[in-house]
């Protein structure tokens, strides 16, 4: 999704990943922990030296990466429509055949098919402009790019062993009508993590911070409060 779903959060600061508006692609053999690497990087040129780092779906394996490989520089983390379990073998096959359809034929019927598994449908019927608007801007990314970045998100490592380690804040948002990724696997990931608090978001996707955006906002927003209270 655009760096600009975090627009209206806080003092958020939105990074797009490789290859999306404008971010140069991933090189060759790109891994998740090239990624979680890089995500810091891209802080340091920014000049943010430790944050709470949030990410959505394929950020959220991301940021977890960050902490463990960079937990100095992780206050807390938030982690929204996503899971620390690696894809099944059959989920990996049908990822990578999604990938190739998009970076093949973005703006055919592959778009609707990616609509409806990332967007939930109350937003989509009640948004089309936003819809239309949506596939316009992917189709400006590196599509070419995706093949790399699906290779990382495929392969990446089981972190069902490595959560439960977890000593920062962390709170787990998740939508109760996600398509992408079941709303139980939210609930679990959340149980694994020491004190982790999690909040349902009643109606949304897989995107609760375009999709309701308010109380996305809102448990977002407590949380960091809560974060800063409890490291300060």
């Amino acid at each position: 999704m655009s760096p600009k779903m975090w627009d209206g959060i806080g003092n958020a600061v939105g990074i797009a990943q490789p290859g999306h508006a404008g971010t140069a692609p991933p090189p060759a053999n790109f891994s998740m922990e090239a990624w979680a690497d890089w995500l810091v990087a891209e802080a340091d040129r920014r000049g943010i030296e430790k944050a709470i780092y949030a990410g959505h779906s394929v950020g959220g394996y991301v940021v977890q990466h960050v902490w463990h490989r960079h937990p100095e520089r992780v206050a807390g983390l938030i982690l929204i429509g996503t899971t620390d379990e690696p894809f099944s073998e059959p989920i990996k096959k049908a990822f990578g055949d999604l990938s190739n359809a998009v970076m093949l034929g973005w703006g055919g019927p592959i778009s609707k098919v990616c609509t409806d598994l990332l967007i939930g449908k109350r937003f989509t019927e009640a948004n089309p402009d936003w819809v239309k608007s949506w596939i316009e801007e992917v189709a400006t990314y590196d599509l070419g790019a995706i093949g790399d970045l699906s290779k990382a998100i495929i392969h990446r490592p089981d972190f069902t062993s490595i959560t439960p380690r977890i000593n920062v804040p962390t709170l787990v948002l998740h939508g109760t009508e996600d398509q992408a990724m079941p709303f139980e696997k939210g609930k679990e990931l959340a149980g694994r993590i020491p004190d982790a608090k999690f909040v349902a978001v009643e109606g949304s996707g897989h995107c609760p911070p375009i999709e309701t955006p308010r109380e996305a906002a809102a448990a977002i927003s407590d949380f960091v409060k809560s974060a800063v209270r409890a490291t300060a």
